[in-house]
């Protein structure tokens, strides 16, 4: 049974025309402005099931926040329903109920209650809270005196705690610095693996393709496109450049490609360990894949990355990584460089397709100079030795030479 469902909603709200008045007209209005009607959403549906995340994606104005609003009971809809199987916490703003001259401590205990925790129940959490926020030097100091990365850390960690069965999160993945957002990539998969129905709304695309299975694309107020992430974000993200001009040939040919290309994928290429070119693996092969980007703007600290996914129907994540989570400074690249970027591994992966994703990103990580869907694909083989999802690389002793007394091993003929 789905956890969240959303049929056919559709929200309307009225404005006030911006338009002088005759007097007679605001005699027989009784001085009632005109209004004009405006629908913000129009027959959006879609459903959220127990262990998926579904993801919203749309320019300013195209109706997401209006759309959480109505999901969370914020706002009740024109037409249409939400149906909600279990109980649900919605962040449409991080910090909402927190109070400033409380202390952090305090606000821990405010802002979980408000959001359906017991006082028991956060008194049991409390030290996993602090842990998670990196703040336990600061909890007796009132959240007035808080930076704004210590308050959003603070509230983001009580709002992960709250064990929802539905989880509304909007706007809330680029809270505090690179090491704590990797944090929150994590709880949230960990929310995700507990059968937690899990709906996003945000503008990092990265973010969006990794964690989601699939995504809703809002265009005024209605669904232009609906799939799995792999397919929907491309192409929401190539007309989402080309409305501000930057679309380029490769897009529109390629489809699943999108950036603004300052630093440009000029080449991917799978290697075995000995440096030789190959299109396969073997399970357990040492192998490097090398990709090759041209600089044509000068850009400060850029991220290199890839993920890696099984190419299926429905298509599950095997590997992610870049360059910022492993702490590496990239330094400044300059119009006319030429950038060499090795990710060396042992396969093991399970036997079957896989494709790769490759990418290059602002340091911001929320805007890419070059994104690759699929950049390169190849096969993954298995000998006869093994069976399985992954090759462990078990070596088999057989020693003939000994015998069992009791739990004990001894060798044949000994005392």
């Amino acid at each position: 049974m789905a956890g969240l469902v959303v049929e056919n909603v559709a929200k309307r709200f009225y404005r006030p025309e911006d338009r002088t008045l005759a007097l007679k007209d605001y005699v027989l209005q009784l001085g009632r402005r005109p209004r004009r009607e405006s629908w913000v959403l129009r027959d959006v549906s879609f459903e959220v099931r127990p262990g998926e995340m579904v993801g919203i994606v749309g320019s300013n104005g195209s109706g997401k926040s209006t759309l959480l609003k109505v999901v969370a009971g914020i706002l009740g809809p024109t037409r249409g329903r939400v149906k909600a199987d279990g109980r649900m916490v919605a962040l449409l703003e991080l910090g909402a109920g927190f109070h400033p001259e409380y202390t952090g401590k305090e606000n821990v205990f405010l802002n979980a209650g408000l959001l359906g925790m017991s006082r028991r129940r956060v008194q049991g959490l409390y030290a996993d809270i602090v842990a998670f926020a990196g703040l336990a030097d600061y909890m007796s100091m009132p959240v007035k005196h808080y930076s704004s990365g210590m308050f959003m850390r603070l509230a983001f960690a009580v709002a992960v705690h709250v064990d929802p069965d539905i989880l509304v999160l909007d706007e809330v993945l680029s809270v505090g610095d690179a090491g704590f957002q990797t944090k929150c990539f994590e709880r949230i998969r960990q929310i995700k693996h507990a059968k937690k129905a899990i709906l996003l709304v945000s503008h990092d695309l990265g973010a969006v393709q990794e964690l989601c299975d699939r995504v809703v694309w809002l265009d005024q107020g209605v669904v232009r496109e609906s799939g799995p992430a792999h397919d929907v974000v491309p192409s929401y993200a190539v007309s989402s450049l080309g409305a501000e001009g930057r679309t380029t040939e490769k897009q529109a040919v390629e489809g699943r490609r999108y950036g603004t290309f300052e630093i440009e994928v000029s080449k991917v290429e799978l290697l075995d360990g000995k440096g030789e070119e190959v299109d396969a693996l073997w399970a357990g092969q040492d192998a490097i894949l090398r990709v090759r980007y041209q600089v044509h703007e000068r850009v400060e600290a850029p991220i290199f990355g890839i993920i890696m996914h099984t190419d299926e129907e429905t298509p599950q994540l095997t590997y992610d990584t870049n360059t910022m989570w492993r702490g590496i400074d990239t330094g400044v690249l300059e119009p006319g460089y030429d950038v060499e970027v090795e990710y060396r591994f042992r396969c093991t992966l399970p036997a079957g397709r896989h494709y790769v994703t490759v990418a290059a990103a602002h340091t911001n990580a929320r805007e890419f100079y070059d994104w690759i869907d699929r950049g390169i694909t190849f096969e993954v083989r298995r000998d006869r030795t093994w069976k399985g999802t992954a090759n462990v690389g078990c070596e088999i002793r057989v020693d003939t030479a000994v015998a069992m007394r009791g739990d004990r091993r001894v060798e044949v003929g000994g005392v």
